[in-house]
């Protein structure tokens, strides 16, 4: 669904009108992942769960939504000025319903993952995204421009939200009666978190600042073709993997192997399509964006293979929740940003040299295109733990 609402808006839409909106997506993200209180992962985690566990993560939804919402609509107006364009503001304050809707889905949806039963979360997730790009194509025919990439952002979340209490009733209570069984989770999470938004949203904000609306919209529409493979194909199953390796943590031997086959068929899958999407860029961007979107092409051609690691990463991840280790977690992210903070610079300087255009191109992103690749290079190092441990014996298991 996500890939056909970007192929119908790309062809109504403008790169202009995507690079206004993914300017606004970068603080609404940015903030969205800082606060980020990882509620269904702590549920998951834990041995039994009652009716006060969920009261307690309802709770906790609920606060960190009044929070996201008063610092995004705290940010919104010096945000707009910063970059310049005083229509920023209300497409910030529109956007930040978004994140604050999401928090409050319904716990019970815990139980499902839980027992590992995942049609209730795919009924979700299509019917909301159904209802998005329905939104988002009404109001583009009526001349909404990029108020259609708002709507189809607002409407997703309030209707996955929505479709969440049909398919697993919820009666809201206030209580924080379980809130210890929730603190312990968050700590290095929480940092793990912070330095995330960095890494996903630093180099967008880099390139609107410095290259305009125009070349964010082309380098936005290309990261979203580039991160197909993993987050809506992979990236959808790391909930499922997630509960699966907290079922089994107390097995080290059978965790490890499962580890290991995760890790395999993720990157199984990656590998062959970024590869394909890389080769094919110009063709692809030219048969499904049409014309208009010609410079996207060099981008998404490198952007692709800079997520080809990131199924590995993914793996080690829900790996890192499951056996509650977000201290690695953190300073697995802490090395990405750490890449970023040194490259992304240096390639936005070399790229002054051949013409204003490039600094929104292909060179910078050509130095940010080997960071994960070293960031992968040194995840098990950098884990010191039994996540290590499983990622070096990854050759090693019987198949």
């Amino acid at each position: 669904m996500d890939f056909l609402t970007l192929l119908v808006l790309a062809r109504l839409l403008t790169p202009a009108d995507f690079g206004i909106a993914a300017l606004a997506m970068t603080l609404v993200a940015t903030i969205d992942m800082v606060l980020e209180v990882p509620v269904t992962q702590a549920l998951i985690r834990l041995k039994h769960i009652d009716k006060s566990h969920l009261d307690t993560g309802f709770t906790i939804g609920i606060l960190r939504s009044c929070l996201l919402t008063t610092v995004i609509l705290a940010l919104a107006w010096p945000f707009a000025m910063l970059n310049g364009d005083p229509h920023l503001a209300l497409i910030v304050a529109f956007m930040a319903a978004g994140p604050a809707v999401r928090g409050l889905v319904s716990p019970t949806m815990t139980h499902f993952l839980r027992d590992l039963r995942y049609s209730q979360t795919v009924i979700i997730e299509v019917s909301g995204k159904l209802f998005g790009m329905t939104a988002a194509i009404l109001v583009v025919l009526n001349g909404g421009m990029y108020w259609a990439i708002v709507a189809n952002y607002l409407v997703t979340s309030v209707a996955a939200v929505g479709i969440s209490y049909i398919v697993s009733p919820y009666r809201p209570a206030i209580s924080l009666a379980r809130l210890s069984d929730f603190s312990g989770f968050v700590g290095w999470l929480s940092l793990s978190q912070t330095v995330a938004a960095l890494n996903w949203q630093g180099d967008r904000f880099l390139v609107g600042v410095l290259a305009g609306k125009e070349w964010l919209g082309r380098y936005a529409i290309a990261n979203d073709l580039a991160v197909l493979p993993t987050q809506s194909l992979i990236g959808p199953a790391m909930q499922p993997v997630m509960a699966a390796f907290a079922r089994i943590n107390a097995e080290p031997e059978r965790l490890r192997l499962a580890f290991v086959k995760t890790m395999r068929f993720t990157m199984m899958i990656s590998t062959p399509a970024c590869i394909g999407i890389a080769l094919t860029a110009d063709l692809l961007i030219e048969t499904l964006l049409g014309p208009n979107w010609q410079e996207a092409a060099p981008l998404l051609r490198l952007l692709v293979l800079s997520v080809m690691p990131v199924p590995y990463y993914q793996c080690l991840y829900s790996l890192g929740l499951a056996l509650n280790r977000t201290k690695t977690i953190f300073r697995l992210n802490l090395i990405d940003l750490g890449l970023k903070g040194l490259l992304l610079p240096v390639g936005f300087f070399l790229a002054a040299v051949p013409g204003p255009a490039w600094p929104g191109s292909s060179s910078p992103q050509a130095w940010s295109a080997a960071t994960p690749w070293w960031c992968a290079a040194s995840l098990v190092s950098a884990s010191g733990s039994s996540c290590g441990a499983s990622g070096r014996s990854r050759w090693r298991s019987p198949p």
